[in-house]
Protein backbone atom coordinates (compact mmCIF):
# COMPACT_ATOMS: atom_id res chain seq x y z
CA UNK A 1 0.00 0.00 0.00
CA UNK A 2 1.28 3.20 -0.78
CA UNK A 3 0.58 6.80 -0.84
CA UNK A 4 0.61 9.82 1.48
CA UNK A 5 -0.82 11.98 4.21
CA UNK A 6 -1.37 15.71 3.65
CA UNK A 7 -0.85 17.11 7.40
CA UNK A 8 -0.41 20.56 8.57
CA UNK A 9 1.68 20.36 11.52
CA UNK A 10 2.03 24.55 13.25
CA UNK A 11 3.14 25.30 16.31
CA UNK A 12 1.57 27.83 17.72
CA UNK A 13 2.62 30.29 20.75
CA UNK A 14 0.15 29.88 24.36
CA UNK A 15 -0.07 32.27 27.16
CA UNK A 16 -0.69 29.88 30.00
CA UNK A 17 -1.74 32.08 33.15
CA UNK A 18 -0.76 30.55 36.79
CA UNK A 19 -1.54 32.62 39.85
CA UNK A 20 -1.70 36.92 39.04
CA UNK A 21 0.97 38.26 36.73
CA UNK A 22 2.76 35.15 37.04
CA UNK A 23 2.97 33.11 33.17
CA UNK A 24 4.91 31.09 30.78
CA UNK A 25 5.23 30.95 27.15
CA UNK A 26 4.45 27.48 25.86
CA UNK A 27 3.65 26.02 22.37
CA UNK A 28 1.16 23.54 21.26
CA UNK A 29 0.62 21.95 17.68
CA UNK A 30 -1.87 22.25 15.59
CA UNK A 31 -3.79 25.01 13.53
CA UNK A 32 -3.38 28.00 12.01
CA UNK A 33 -0.79 30.43 13.85
CA UNK A 34 -2.63 33.52 15.94
CA UNK A 35 -1.26 36.42 17.02
CA UNK A 36 -0.18 35.82 20.68
CA UNK A 37 -1.88 38.30 23.80
CA UNK A 38 0.22 40.88 24.98
CA UNK A 39 -0.29 41.70 28.28
CA UNK A 40 -0.85 45.05 29.62
CA UNK A 41 2.09 46.91 30.23
CA UNK A 42 2.76 47.75 34.10
CA UNK A 43 2.62 51.86 34.29
CA UNK A 44 5.74 53.01 35.85
CA UNK A 45 5.68 55.18 39.29
CA UNK A 46 7.34 58.83 39.28
CA UNK A 47 9.47 58.71 42.51
CA UNK A 48 7.77 59.98 45.66
CA UNK A 49 9.75 62.21 47.50
CA UNK A 50 11.12 60.91 50.76
CA UNK A 51 9.87 62.74 53.87
CA UNK A 52 12.23 64.19 56.60
CA UNK A 53 13.09 61.85 58.96
CA UNK A 54 11.03 62.62 62.27
CA UNK A 55 13.05 64.50 65.22
CA UNK A 56 13.81 61.63 68.05
CA UNK A 57 12.86 64.26 70.57
CA UNK A 58 14.64 64.94 74.08
CA UNK A 59 17.07 62.04 74.76
CA UNK A 60 17.57 60.48 78.75
CA UNK A 61 17.72 63.77 80.97
CA UNK A 62 16.98 66.25 78.62
CA UNK A 63 13.99 68.52 79.25
CA UNK A 64 11.39 70.07 75.83
CA UNK A 65 12.09 73.57 76.09
CA UNK A 66 10.16 73.97 72.38
CA UNK A 67 9.19 71.49 69.31
CA UNK A 68 7.59 73.45 67.07
CA UNK A 69 7.46 70.23 64.34
CA UNK A 70 3.90 70.56 63.98
CA UNK A 71 3.63 74.69 63.99
CA UNK A 72 4.00 76.80 60.71
CA UNK A 73 4.40 79.84 63.48
CA UNK A 74 7.81 80.26 65.33
CA UNK A 75 6.65 79.61 68.93
CA UNK A 76 9.95 79.61 71.09
CA UNK A 77 8.11 80.24 74.79
CA UNK A 78 10.29 80.01 77.69
CA UNK A 79 8.02 78.82 80.80
CA UNK A 80 8.92 79.97 84.28
CA UNK A 81 9.95 76.23 85.47
CA UNK A 82 12.01 75.65 82.20
CA UNK A 83 13.98 79.29 82.79
CA UNK A 84 14.44 78.33 86.20
CA UNK A 85 16.51 75.58 85.24
CA UNK A 86 20.34 75.68 85.93
CA UNK A 87 21.58 73.32 82.75
CA UNK A 88 24.69 72.29 81.39
CA UNK A 89 24.05 71.54 78.26
CA UNK A 90 21.32 72.72 75.39
CA UNK A 91 20.93 70.49 71.92
CA UNK A 92 19.03 72.22 69.29
CA UNK A 93 17.34 70.85 65.73
CA UNK A 94 17.21 73.31 63.21
CA UNK A 95 14.29 73.42 60.14
CA UNK A 96 17.48 72.22 58.01
CA UNK A 97 17.27 69.66 60.71
CA UNK A 98 21.00 69.35 61.54
CA UNK A 99 21.38 69.00 65.45
CA UNK A 100 23.84 71.23 67.33
CA UNK A 101 24.70 70.73 71.00
CA UNK A 102 26.10 73.23 72.91
CA UNK A 103 27.96 72.99 76.84
CA UNK A 104 27.12 75.75 79.39
CA UNK A 105 29.77 75.78 81.30
CA UNK A 106 29.94 77.13 83.88
CA UNK A 107 26.60 75.96 84.16
CA UNK A 108 23.77 78.57 84.00
CA UNK A 109 20.01 79.17 84.50
CA UNK A 110 18.35 79.97 81.63
CA UNK A 111 16.69 82.52 83.20
CA UNK A 112 20.05 84.65 83.18
CA UNK A 113 20.92 83.63 79.52
CA UNK A 114 17.32 84.59 77.99
CA UNK A 115 15.49 87.38 80.42
CA UNK A 116 18.46 88.80 82.78
CA UNK A 117 21.29 89.60 80.02
CA UNK A 118 21.41 92.69 78.76
CA UNK A 119 20.41 92.99 74.17
CA UNK A 120 24.17 93.55 72.91
CA UNK A 121 23.73 95.92 69.50
CA UNK A 122 23.04 96.83 66.96
CA UNK A 123 24.88 94.83 64.44
CA UNK A 124 23.93 95.93 61.38
CA UNK A 125 20.67 98.31 60.68
CA UNK A 126 19.01 98.02 64.04
CA UNK A 127 19.26 93.90 65.21
CA UNK A 128 20.27 93.33 68.88
CA UNK A 129 21.54 90.16 70.06
CA UNK A 130 21.73 87.67 73.27
CA UNK A 131 25.19 84.92 73.16
CA UNK A 132 23.31 81.97 74.44
CA UNK A 133 25.70 79.34 73.88
CA UNK A 134 29.02 78.46 71.38
CA UNK A 135 32.52 79.42 70.89
CA UNK A 136 32.92 79.16 67.65
CA UNK A 137 32.19 81.74 64.84
CA UNK A 138 28.79 83.82 64.25
CA UNK A 139 27.64 80.94 61.97
CA UNK A 140 28.31 78.44 64.96
CA UNK A 141 27.07 80.06 67.83
CA UNK A 142 23.77 79.95 69.23
CA UNK A 143 21.93 83.02 69.87
CA UNK A 144 18.60 85.13 70.95
CA UNK A 145 17.71 87.85 68.08
CA UNK A 146 15.40 90.80 68.16
CA UNK A 147 15.23 91.31 64.30
CA UNK A 148 13.99 95.31 63.92
CA UNK A 149 12.04 94.18 60.12
CA UNK A 150 10.31 90.87 60.64
CA UNK A 151 6.29 89.68 59.61
CA UNK A 152 4.97 86.76 58.61
CA UNK A 153 5.20 86.16 55.35
CA UNK A 154 2.73 83.51 54.47
CA UNK A 155 -0.37 85.81 55.22
CA UNK A 156 -3.00 86.20 53.62
CA UNK A 157 -2.66 82.00 52.62
CA UNK A 158 -1.57 80.50 55.40
CA UNK A 159 -0.67 80.25 58.81
CA UNK A 160 -2.78 83.28 60.91
CA UNK A 161 -1.13 81.91 64.04
CA UNK A 162 2.39 83.90 62.95
CA UNK A 163 0.53 87.18 63.51
CA UNK A 164 -0.14 89.89 61.33
CA UNK A 165 1.86 93.00 62.23
CA UNK A 166 5.48 94.29 60.88
CA UNK A 167 8.30 95.16 63.19
CA UNK A 168 10.85 93.74 65.82
CA UNK A 169 10.56 90.26 66.80
CA UNK A 170 9.90 90.64 70.05
CA UNK A 171 7.10 93.04 69.43
CA UNK A 172 5.31 91.80 66.23
CA UNK A 173 5.22 88.02 66.24
CA UNK A 174 2.87 86.37 68.99
CA UNK A 175 5.41 83.46 69.38
CA UNK A 176 8.84 84.68 70.04
CA UNK A 177 8.55 87.44 72.63
CA UNK A 178 11.81 87.19 74.17
CA UNK A 179 13.47 86.73 70.46
CA UNK A 180 14.37 84.20 68.00
CA UNK A 181 16.61 81.82 69.01
CA UNK A 182 18.88 81.06 65.90
CA UNK A 183 22.38 80.58 64.72
CA UNK A 184 24.03 83.00 62.51
CA UNK A 185 22.14 84.08 59.33
CA UNK A 186 25.04 85.61 57.48
CA UNK A 187 28.60 85.69 57.31
CA UNK A 188 28.07 89.58 56.72
CA UNK A 189 29.59 91.46 60.13
CA UNK A 190 26.17 93.58 59.47
CA UNK A 191 23.80 91.17 58.98
CA UNK A 192 24.27 87.91 60.74
CA UNK A 193 21.24 88.92 63.18
CA UNK A 194 19.37 89.87 60.18
CA UNK A 195 17.53 86.99 59.62
CA UNK A 196 14.28 87.07 62.12
CA UNK A 197 10.34 85.60 60.98
CA UNK A 198 7.51 85.24 62.85
CA UNK A 199 6.72 82.00 60.68
CA UNK A 200 9.02 79.18 59.27
CA UNK A 201 10.27 79.46 55.89
CA UNK A 202 12.48 76.59 54.62
CA UNK A 203 15.36 78.77 53.23
CA UNK A 204 16.16 80.07 56.86
CA UNK A 205 17.88 77.06 57.74
CA UNK A 206 19.62 78.48 60.60
CA UNK A 207 16.26 78.83 62.88
CA UNK A 208 15.59 76.54 65.78
CA UNK A 209 12.92 74.32 65.46
CA UNK A 210 12.73 72.42 68.42
CA UNK A 211 15.28 73.25 71.22
CA UNK A 212 15.99 70.80 74.43
CA UNK A 213 18.28 71.39 77.53
CA UNK A 214 19.89 68.85 80.24
CA UNK A 215 19.86 70.13 83.86
CA UNK A 216 23.51 70.28 85.62
CA UNK A 217 23.54 67.82 88.52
Amino acid sequence: MSGHVNATCDLVAEDIYITGDLYFRGLRWGGPLEPTPVPSPVPILSPTPAPSAPSPGPTMGEVVVFNDDANCAVFHSFSDAILDLTIGEIRVVRVDNTEHTFAISPPNTLRYLVVTQPWVGPIGETDMYKHLAGTGTQMDNLYLFDDHDVTNTNLPVSCPTAGTGYGRQTSVCPGTPKGLVSMGAHNLATLWGDGGECNYQVDKTYVIREMYVTPSH
